[in-house]
């Protein structure tokens, strides 16, 4: 398994991302003014986003009913499992980020 150190090294990296990513969108929200372009860039990004919370959806769901039918029981700590749900919900705010990018470049 992984180390206490290891553990707090990508809850470190991960919430920096998410903090990177809402100074940088809410700088670029008050240099476009929320003007319509601004607007079409949020509205492709959070269509992006939305496809990376659905896709997790799906993956949860298949890991659901494979485990359902494994010979072998697999067991995770509650901790764990809420550390890996809130890192993947923070990197859903870098996601957008990214998006928030790349949409500016090409609009």
């Amino acid at each position: 398994m992984m180390n206490q150190t290891s553990i707090l090294v990508v809850v470190i990296l991960v919430m920096g991302l998410y903090f990177y990513a809402v100074i940088k969108i809410d700088g670029l929200k008050r240099r476009y003014h929320n003007d319509e372009r601004w607007q079409q860039i949020c509205l492709r990004a959070n269509r992006l986003v939305k496809y990376y919370y659905e896709s997790l959806i799906v993956a949860v769901a298949i890991v659901m009913v494979w485990s359902l039918f494994a010979s072998q029981k697999i067991t995770l700590s509650l901790n764990l499992v809420l550390l890996i749900f809130t890192l993947v919900i923070c990197l859903g705010s870098f996601i957008e980020y990214l998006a928030v990018k790349h949409f500016d470049r090409v609009f």
